[in-house]
C-alpha cells in the first residue's frame, strides 16, 4: 500500500515538473545550437537573459505547485495507516483534512526541513571530526590510509544513517501528532493496531540476523580499504598548477604571487593574458579592475602604463606585462597560459602571445588554453609544439569533438568515465 502511495507521489511530481523540463530543454536546445554555453555565461546577451528569466519564472511556479501538492497530501500515509483507506480515497481524505490548515502545515513543513538540514550538517561535522581523529591516529602510510578509509566508510555511513533516521522520526511524529489532533477536532476515531496484536504469533528476529549485519559491515569496510589501497598505490602523473600564482600570499597575477608559486615548488604557473588599448600583452584575469582595485574600467580601454598605475591589493602590487612575467619565470617555472577573450577586444591575442614566447625561447615551457575553441587551434598552427587545451565549465557539447591536448574541467563535471574517455583519446585532464 505504501509503495503504491509513493508511486503515485512520484508520478504526479514528474507530471508537475514536465512544463519546466520542456521550457528549459527547448530554450537550451535553441540557444546551444547557435553558440557554446560559455559564450552565454561570459557575455550575457539579451536572448540568454530572457531565457533565464522565463526559466526562473516557470521554476518558481513549479516549486509553488509542488509545495502545494505536498502540503495537500501530507497526511496520505497517516490516512492509510490509521484509517485503513485505499490509495485513491486516502489522497482525497488528506486533501479534505488539510483544508483550512495548509498555511500552518506549510510553515511546519519548512521548520521540519530546516531541522533535517541541521541534522545533516551535524552528520557532516561529526564525519569530519572522525576523519581527523582516525587519520591522526593511523598515520600516512599506504596501508594505514587504506584501513582508515575502510573504517571511515563505516563510521560515516552509521553517522549519516543515524541523523537521517532522527530527521525521519521528527517528520513522522510532528505530522502524525497534528493529524491525530485534527481527527479529534472532527470527532473521527482512528488508531493503529496495538503492539500486542501486531506482534502476536510472530517469532522473534533470529539471532543470526545480527551476525549477518555485523559481517556485512565488516565486508563493507574491507571493500573500502581494498579500493583505497588500490587507488593509493596506483601510479599517476600529476602536475601542480598554481592558479594565478599563490594568491593567498600575494595579489593574484602579480609578480609577488608568481615568486610565491616558484618558492612553493609548483610545476606550472596558471595565468591570464589580455591586450591593453595600446596592444601590449598584460597579465590580468577580469575584464576590468572592479574586483581587485575598485576601478570599473575595462582592460581594453586602458594603456599598459595606465593599467600598471592602478594599485592592487595593499597598494604595492601592480599588473605586470606579459614580457615581465616571462622574464620572471623563464627557466624557473612552466606556464599554463589562458587566453582571455571578452567580445571582440582581443584581436591578434594568440598570435602575439606566441610571438612573445618565441622571442624569449619559451615555447617548450608552456601550455596554452582558452574558453574559446578557435584561439588554441590558431596557436597550434603558429607553434605546433605547444600543447593546447580547452576550458570546460559545463559545456553542453561532447568533449570528444575537441581536437586538443588537454581539457581543463570544472570539478563537478569530472568523474571516472570522463577521465578514462579523455585518456583514451590521448588528452590530459
Amino acid at each position: 500500500m505504501l509503495l503504491r502511495v509513493s508511486t503515485r507521489f512520484v508520478g504526479v511530481g514528474l507530471l508537475a515538473v514536465l512544463p519546466l523540463l520542456a521550457v528549459a530543454g527547448g530554450l537550451a536546445a535553441r540557444l546551444l545550437s547557435q553558440h557554446d554555453v560559455n559564450y552565454y555565461l561570459k557575455l550575457h546577451p539579451p536572448d540568454f537573459i530572457a531565457a533565464a528569466v522565463v526559466i526562473g519564472v516557470v521554476a518558481l511556479s513549479t516549486a509553488a505547485v509542488m509545495l502545494a501538492l505536498v502540503v495537500r497530501w501530507r497526511w496520505v500515509v497517516q490516512v492509510v495507516l490509521f484509517q485503513k483507506m485505499e490509495v485513491r480515497a486516502a489522497f482525497a481524505e488528506s486533501a479534505n483534512l488539510t483544508r483550512g490548515l495548509r498555511w500552518r502545515l506549510t510553515w511546519v513543513l519548512v521548520a521540519v526541513v530546516l531541522v533535517s538540514l541541521a541534522l545533516g550538517l551535524v552528520a557532516s561535522l561529526l564525519g569530519d571530526v572522525c576523519t581527523s581523529f582516525v587519520l591522526g591516529v593511523a598515520g600516512h602510510g599506504a596501508a594505514a590510509l587504506a584501513v582508515s578509509f575502510g573504517v571511515l566508510v563505516v563510521l560515516r555511513a552509521i553517522i549519516c544513517a543515524g541523523c537521517t533516521f532522527l530527521g525521519s522520526c521528527l517528520d513522522a511524529s510532528v505530522f502524525t501528532a497534528l493529524y491525530r489532533r485534527r481527527l479529534a477536532v472532527l470527532g473521527i476515531q482512528a488508531s493503529l493496531s496495538s503492539a500486542v496484536e501486531t506482534e502476536a504469533g510472530q517469532a522473534a528476529p533470529p539471532r543470526w540476523l545480527t551476525a549477518i549485519l555485523v559481517v556485512g559491515l565488516l565486508a563493507f569496510a574491507a571493500s573500502g580499504a581494498w579500493l583505497a589501497l588500490d587507488a593509493i598505490s596506483a601510479e599517476r602523473t600529476i602536475s601542480i598548477h598554481a592558479h594565478r600564482g599563490v594568491s593567498i600570499k600575494a595579489t593574484e597575477n602579480t609578480l609577488p604571487a608568481v615568486r610565491e608559486a616558484i618558492t612553493a615548488g609548483a610545476d606550472y604557473l596558471e595565468t591570464d593574458v589580455q591586450l591593453s588599448r595600446d596592444d601590449v600583452l598584460v597579465v590580468v584575469h577580469d575584464s576590468d579592475f572592479s574586483r581587485l582595485a575598485g576601478v570599473a574600467r575595462k582592460v581594453w580601454d586602458l594603456t599598459c602604463d595606465e593599467i600598471r598605475a592602478i594599485p592592487l591589493g595593499s597598494g604595492k602590487d601592480f599588473t605586470p606585462s606579459f614580457e615581465e612575467l616571462l622574464a620572471e619565470t623563464k627557466g624557473r617555472i612552466k606556464l599554463n597560459i589562458e587566453l582571455k577573450y571578452y567580445g571582440d577586444h582581443q584581436t591578434g591575442l594568440a598570435r602575439k602571445v606566441v610571438a612573445a614566447l618565441r622571442k624569449h625561447g619559451m615555447l617548450d615551457q608552456v601550455l596554452i588554453q582558452c574558453l574559446e575553441y578557435e584561439p588554441p587551434l590558431e596557436v597550434r598552427q603558429l607553434a605546433p609544439q605547444v600543447p593546447i587545451g580547452y576550458l570546460l565549465s559545463f559545456n553542453a557539447r561532447k568533449p570528444s569533438r575537441l581536437d586538443v591536448n588537454f581539457l581543463s574541467v570544472e570539478q563537478n563535471r569530472l568523474d571516472r568515465t570522463f577521465l578514462l574517455n579523455a585518456h583514451r583519446r590521448g588528452q590530459q585532464v
